[in-house]
């Protein structure tokens, strides 16, 4: 029975070809997990994916759309992975429905000309706060 030394390496291997998006997206979160050593089979990992989308094997599921999105924000702190977060990103997105355009809401806003009024207009999902004493000078001075 041998002993394996501490100073001795120990390396993965995986066979990419063979595995699930699903199952990329676990390897992946547990290499983000370890230390930047790993961060070559997590390009590795970016690069089989490129190569699934390049060759139409994707299918349209939401649970490996899901995984695939996962992936990509795994490059994220990775150096040298830009080109491959874009090239995922082109891919992932003729994927994605986008989504309908909505008008932003306005908020209602009344115009005051008296600024000593200002306290008194209702500004939505705020509580009213109190007049100061300065402006309640001011309105007694003005009586």
């Amino acid at each position: 029975m041998e002993i394996q030394r501490p100073n001795d390496e120990l390396y993965l291997d995986f066979n990419l070809e063979n595995i699930s998006i699903v199952t990329l997206a676990e390897i992946t979160k547990i290499l983000n997990k370890c230390s930047s050593l790993v961060n070559d089979d997590i390009l590795n990992i970016a690069d089989e994916i490129i190569n699934r989308f390049s060759s139409n094997t994707v299918p349209n599921d939401k649970e490996i759309l899901l995984s695939v999105k996962y992936i990509y924000n795994a490059l994220e702190g990775i150096p040298w992975s830009h080109e491959r977060r874009e090239t995922i990103y082109n891919y992932y997105s003729t994927f994605i429905k986008p989504s309908p355009t909505v008008s932003p809401v306005k908020t209602p806003r009344k115009y005051v000309s008296d600024p000593l009024k200002v306290s008194k207009v209702p500004i939505p999902f705020m509580k009213k706060c109190k007049p100061s004493r300065a402006i309640k000078k001011i309105q007694t001075l003005k009586n």
